[in-house]
């Protein structure tokens, strides 16, 4: 194949390519626009699905408000949950979840639950814009470790449930109404542990905040108030305020079919009891007791005991000892399950203890591991800065007794210097035999004449001046030259010396002077 026809079969596989090419990449970008535009009317469908979910929850929040426990599971269960999960509309699973929860708590049911509890509070991203609903979980939390009879971590529950919706600067209705009631169950736990002070001080936060909110749509949670405050002060023995709290409770929930009237009814029996008017008490307890049966089994319990008593009091054995094992038998019927719940829930709240307790030890291990490490570093500079101080200053201290020793040793050459120009100037004088001479040999040593007059004190200067020329080593024959006597008048003089010295015979004048001179001057 030639180099043109190469070009040609290239240039026309380029133009197949491109050709095949153009189609394929048409094809991928009309299915990218219908998917846009099918996600684009699923968008729109979402909107007016999410709307209608909004309006269930609407409905389904007044039923909750009302404690109309049936309708409202119905409406969660076949309604709101079902479309929000197929939408994966976290506002509407947030709220079905917790609505289930509150039934199932409503009902005694208390780990169910709290599992339905923390399905709701797993919508965490949601959770964050809405402080009330978040309220609203802790607060749920909270009724049902109070029910358990877990009061300590129900409490921490109930402020958490306060903190949440403090949150909010700008309150709206339903914000205040979840605000009061959190206050109003804080005062009911209160209550149980028997602490009056707290229980005042929150039903008087509660009754400032219903006070900004209209009664018709506050009337459930006013009604709930006014039931509190009147119990509060009959407990307190204050059966005139009580009287009146009780009275203006019943007066607002009278035919509202709301849980919250048992309160009040429970209260006004009591109220009649401590008076002592039994046939008005036992009106209100058995009203109390009809509405239970409708509206909250949990007061169940309650009445059971009080009628017991009632009748007890009025010497009614048998109507005492029905109700008495009515109250055993509603008594075992919960208490198993509530043991269960509360175990369950007891360890689940350990496990989680453990766990923080856990966490908490690893960061403050890490912290202390930070800490000491950090410290470690700090020392090791400091002993490393000190121990360079310290070679420095050792380096300085060496240096100078260098320096020191270098100066001694230059003073000590200079000295032996000048002691050789001066036993040099010396010796130059002595062969000279200068007058100078012997003045400078007691300068350079300045001990002689002192040891040998020591030896013998009537030696003239003359004798001394001989003793010098022996002690610079000069022969008898040298000692005669430069002095300008004969021999033997310098031998026999040194013979007159040694007898003076009281040298013996074999001993050396020489070597004797240098001996007794160098032993002086040490």
């Amino acid at each position: 194949m030639t180099k043109s026809k190469e070009f040609q079969y290239s240039s026309y596989s380029q133009k197949q390519h491109s050709s095949n090419f153009f189609p394929f990449f048409k094809q991928i970008t009309l299915l990218l626009l219908l998917v846009i535009c099918f996600y684009a009317k699923g968008q729109k469908i979402d909107k007016r699905v999410i709307g209608k979910i909004d309006s269930l929850i609407v409905i389904a929040d007044d039923l909750y408000m009302n404690g109309k426990d049936r309708e409202l599971i119905l409406i969660v269960e076949k309604k709101i949950i079902p479309e929000s999960k197929k939408n994966n509309y976290q506002r509407g699973l947030c709220y079905g979840n917790f609505y289930i929860a509150s039934c199932l708590s409503f009902a005694g049911k208390y780990l169910k639950s709290n599992i339905y509890i923390k399905k709701s509070q797993s919508y965490t991203s949601y959770l964050k814009s809405d402080f009330t609903q978040s309220s609203r979980n802790y607060g749920l939390i909270g009724d049902n470790l109070t029910d358990l009879g877990l009061y300590t971590v129900a409490a921490q529950n109930y402020y958490k449930a306060v903190r949440e919706i403090e949150k909010i600067n700008t309150k709206n209705y339903n914000d205040l109404l979840t605000q009061s009631t959190t206050y109003n169950t804080m005062a009911n736990l209160y209550t149980i542990q028997n602490f009056p002070d707290s229980v005042y001080s929150y039903l008087l936060k509660e009754k400032k905040i219903l006070r900004t909110i209209p009664l018709h749509i506050a009337y459930r949670e006013v009604g709930s108030s006014y039931s509190s405050l009147g119990n509060y002060y009959l407990l307190k023995k204050s059966f005139d305020s009580a009287e009146y709290y009780l009275k203006k409770s019943l007066s607002i929930l009278k035919n509202k079919e709301h849980p919250y009237e048992i309160e009040a009814l429970i209260g006004m029996g009591d109220l009649y009891m401590y008076r002592k008017k039994n046939d008005k008490a036992i009106q209100y307890y058995q009203e109390a007791l009809n509405k239970s049966s409708l509206h909250n089994l949990r007061s169940h319990g309650i009445l059971y005991k009080k009628l017991e008593d009632f009748y007890f009091k009025c010497n009614d054995i048998e109507k005492a000892k029905e109700y008495s094992i009515l109250g055993l038998r509603f008594e075992d019927s919960i208490n198993v399950n509530m043991d269960r719940d509360r175990n369950f829930i007891v360890n689940e709240i350990l496990e989680r203890e453990r766990e923080i307790y856990e966490n908490e030890n690893r960061k403050i291990n890490y912290e202390v591991g930070l800490i000491v490490i950090i410290v470690v570093i700090i020392l090791s500079l400091i002993v490393i800065y000190i121990f360079r101080k310290s070679k420095k200053q050792n380096d300085l201290k060496l240096n100078i007794k260098e320096l020191e020793i270098a100066k001694k040793i230059v003073y000590t050459n200079e000295l032996e210097q000048k002691l050789r120009i001066s036993l040099n100037e010396v010796i130059e004088a002595a062969k000279e035999n200068s007058p100078v001479f012997f003045e400078n040999f007691q300068s350079l040593h300045p001990n002689f004449s002192i040891k040998l007059l020591e030896i013998n004190g009537s030696l003239t200067t003359n004798e001394l001046k001989l003793l010098a020329y022996v002690y610079l080593n000069f022969s008898s024959k040298e000692i005669a030259a430069y002095t300008f006597r004969s021999y033997r008048t310098v031998q026999s003089r040194k013979y007159m010396l040694r007898k003076k010295l009281n040298l013996e015979t074999n001993q050396d004048l020489y070597l004797w002077l240098k001996r007794k001179v160098y032993l002086y001057s040490t």
